[in-house]
């Protein structure tokens, strides 16, 4: 059996409230820079669906990282450790959506945003939603707009929004296959 040798402590380059960026030096004496969420800190998302109309929701917002707007999945930070994975994804969808009536929520899959970059992990989600139209409840250094749309047409609006220029969240298309592939068995 292969074995290792101990890897050196990370070095903390920079260090702010949600993310910090680490030097790890490797066993074979080469560096490998990431970045990390503090304290292990996870990130949970959802596939929105409203039965009654038999459509998906979405969130357009825009993304400094990629100098862009995404077409995304209802998402947050698990950084408050009284809430569970559910709950931050309740109050992730009154945040980001005009929902504030949720039904069933079904754990569909646990997976790395990019393994190679990132710690970060995320939980996705299955959730029901009921329509109450009410106002968002962003940040203020958020812009998000909530796109509905039906289940029959989800993947050629993504290939639209694609041929567009935009960019889509592969966590879209992770949750769409997890849920297609009768782990809850909604389409």
């Amino acid at each position: 059996m292969e074995t290792t040798p101990p890897l050196s402590p990370d070095e903390v380059i920079y260090d702010w409230r949600f993310l910090q960026i680490i030097r790890q030096d490797l066993w074979w004496w080469k560096k490998w820079e990431t970045v990390q969420r503090p304290g292990n800190m996870k990130a949970v998302a959802g596939l929105l669906r409203h039965p009654e109309n038999r459509s998906i929701i979405l969130i357009d917002q825009y993304r400094y990282p990629v100098k862009t707007r995404v077409i995304e999945l209802v998402a947050g930070l698990l950084d408050k450790p009284d809430l569970s994975m559910e709950d931050t994804l309740r109050e992730e969808i009154v945040e980001e959506s005009w929902f504030r009536d949720i039904g069933d929520m079904k754990f569909l899959w646990e997976t790395s945003w990019s393994a190679g970059m990132t710690s970060e992990t995320a939980f996705l989600y299955d959730a029901e939603v009921f329509w109450e139209r009410w106002e968002q409840n962003l940040e203020e250094t958020e812009d998000i707009k909530v796109i509905e749309v039906a289940e029959a047409d989800i993947m050629s609006f993504l290939k639209s929004k694609q041929k567009e220029g935009q960019l889509i969240d592969p966590k879209i298309c992770m949750a769409l296959f997890m849920a297609q592939e009768n782990i809850w068995n909604i389409f």
